[in-house]
């Protein structure tokens, strides 16, 4: 779900910092935008980027006939990202048969 949560002074909130309430609120709703997405694009494969992601597409896509791979995520805390992400997000891509050229 690309939304982008900041506090009121402007630190990012990830999803699992967040009341369960509102995680799952925001998990249905993400859900609900991804199901929208994917029936109207029509992906090959869908990627979630990062641990927290996959694992909500993986959910939301359950039973939709959609495969769902897994990618690092570039976050600043993710030493692998700091080096290239780019060229790593390639060689992951790669790596599960998707077709970038």
């Amino acid at each position: 779900c690309p939304l982008m949560l900041l506090d009121r002074h402007g630190k990012n909130i990830t999803p699992d910092r967040l009341v369960k309430d509102e995680r799952r609120a925001l998990g249905g709703i993400c859900g609900d935008a991804l199901r929208g997405f994917v029936s109207v694009l029509a992906p090959k494969v869908v990627v979630g980027i990062g641990v927290y992601a996959y694992n909500m597409a993986r959910t939301a896509l359950k039973g939709h006939g959609k495969d769902v791979i897994r990618v690092s995520h570039p976050s600043p805390a993710n030493p692998l990202a700091n080096r290239g992400w780019a060229r790593l997000l390639e060689r992951q891509l790669a790596e599960q048969g998707v077709d970038i050229g």
